[in-house]
């Protein structure tokens, strides 16, 4: 159980000894962790659909998205509103579309050119 949830997760190896060996040890680091209150979920798990459940604490930027909402938000009093509508126009329709449910700390951002230099150069100068 993780925050009064039951979880099952799999690992993909094939049951042999040496593998039942490493998933025992492997689910004691993972208690051990949730005992001492720092388990992240999405580290462990990242292609589980149970990691969005447990992304952090509230009010955390876990997405693209939500970082582009963010970066929104806190330029709108700063620039002129036409430059405003036309920033939220291409977030809304271009950025969000083709980013904005990937995680911040999805590891197949760098594996990805365009996307890993999108997020070097934006994201990183805006949190």
């Amino acid at each position: 159980m993780f925050k009064g949830v039951l979880c099952r997760e799999s690992l993909a190896m094939e049951p042999t000894t040496k593998n039942i060996r490493f998933a025992t040890n492997y689910l004691g680091r993972i208690h051990d962790e949730i005992e001492r209150e720092n388990f992240d979920y999405a580290a462990h798990f990242p292609n589980s659909k149970r990691a969005i459940l447990f992304a952090g604490s509230k009010g955390t930027v876990k997405t693209i998205g939500e970082a582009l909402d963010l970066h929104l938000a806190g330029i709108k009093r700063t620039i002129q509103a036409s430059t405003y509508r036309d920033y939220k126009s291409a977030i809304e329709y271009h950025l969000k579309p083709a980013f904005g449910n990937i995680w911040l700390k999805d590891p197949s951002i760098s594996q990805s050119p365009a996307l890993s230099c999108f997020y070097n150069f934006f994201l990183c100068r805006m949190l």
